[in-house]
């Protein structure tokens, strides 16, 4: 039987690149051709806690399953595109 694979993203220890594209589903490993997608996911994401923040100073999310990190949005006003 054929291994199923499956598109998601992922980010890769090495070199630290978001990687969209397949993975064989049994073995946790890339198969064929995968597109680094770090600039837009990253953007992405910065908008979407933008979005959650509707007029609060401070938006914050963790995941159980990775306990001690928690990524945190704060409103800080920029002068002079500084």
């Amino acid at each position: 039987m054929a291994s199923k694979t499956i598109k998601t993203m992922g980010v890769t220890p090495v070199t630290n690149i978001i990687y969209y594209g397949n993975v064989n589903e049994e073995k946790g490993l890339w198969v064929g051709e995968r597109k680094d997608v770090t600039d837009i996911a990253i953007a992405s994401v910065f908008e979407w806690f933008m979005n959650q923040m509707d007029g609060k100073e401070e938006f914050g999310i963790s995941y159980p399953d990775v306990p001690g990190f928690k990524l945190k949005m704060t409103r800080d006003e920029v002068k002079n595109g500084k």
